[in-house]
């Protein structure tokens, strides 16, 4: 009896190991760079994910049996859309993991079951059910800088820009509950949202190391925005390591780097006690 559990005991471990250690030597890698030039002949099953994804993870020993599987008869890629976000912004990435399939300059978008044989199906004719879109153009590339640029760049000490961190159902927990987060819960709708976008967007690219600017899309991650009681947008929070203070200032970024400041000195600036 005993040795019949220490051999079952055994073949879990090595079941387990070989769950975390996935061959996934079959899946193109594609980026910005290459994605239009290996994209542009056949059939192309690709998955936009994010390394801190749990679905993504999931789906990762799938993902490789298929690429695998398919050898001679479709393309099976991954783009990270995390750190990818031309990619994701140009063929409109809202959650991971998304599938897409490019096929004679057309997308078809997958929403079927994720196992290798489903994927299959649909690459090897199934997508005909799914309407045909056009393939979104890429952005223009942007020209070189001259060396005169370069250099008024490096004497200014200008940084590139941040941008600020898409939140949704799966990463929220994970990323915020640790740091300091500024995060604008809004819906795309939203009129207010849109004329605060830009204010968001230079208040990611001008906060320091200390501070994370976030935002969630309501109108897609419902089950976030109904935990911090959301009820019109935009919706502006700290947390801080997880514990949320409402914002109901003016929305600049000044105003908003004040608050920050104010909250974390706050929390930094130890309790005085009386002396004896």
């Amino acid at each position: 009896m005993k040795s019949s559990l220490c051999l079952l005991a055994f073949f879990a471990v090595f079941l387990l190991a070989g769950a975390t250690d996935v061959d996934d030597s079959d899946v193109v890698v594609l980026n910005a760079q290459n994605f239009d030039a290996q994209t542009a002949e056949g059939t192309w099953m690709i998955e936009f994910y994010a390394p801190w994804c749990g679905h993504c993870k999931t789906l990762k020993p799938t993902w490789a049996q298929l690429a695998t599987a398919s050898k001679g008869k479709f393309n099976v890629a991954m783009v990270d859309g995390s750190a990818e976000q031309g990619l994701s912004k140009r063929f409109g990435i809202r959650g991971f993991p998304t599938i897409k399939l490019i096929r004679d300059g057309k997308l078809y978008d997958y929403n079927l079951r994720r196992t290798v044989e489903d994927f299959t199906a649909f690459a090897e004719g199934a997508y005909a059910k799914v309407e045909a879109k056009e393939l979104p153009a890429a952005a223009p590339a942007t020209p070189a800088p001259t060396a005169a640029a370069e250099a008024s760049v490096e004497e200014s000490g200008d940084a590139a820009k941040k941008a600020a961190v898409i939140l949704t159902t799966d990463n929220f927990d994970e990323l915020t509950q640790s740091g300091d987060w500024l995060v604008e819960f809004y819906a795309p709708w939203c009129g207010h949202c849109k004329r605060l976008a830009p204010v968001w967007d230079q208040l990611a690219s001008e906060a320091d190391e200390s501070l994370h600017v976030g935002k969630v899309d309501c109108t897609t991650n419902n089950p976030v925005c109904s935990r911090f009681a959301v009820r019109g947008y935009p919706t502006i929070k700290l947390l801080q390591n997880g514990q949320p203070k409402d914002y109901s200032g003016a929305r600049t970024v000044e105003a908003f780097l004040t608050f920050y400041r104010n909250a974390k000195t706050a929390t930094t600036t130890p309790e005085k006690k009386d002396e004896l």
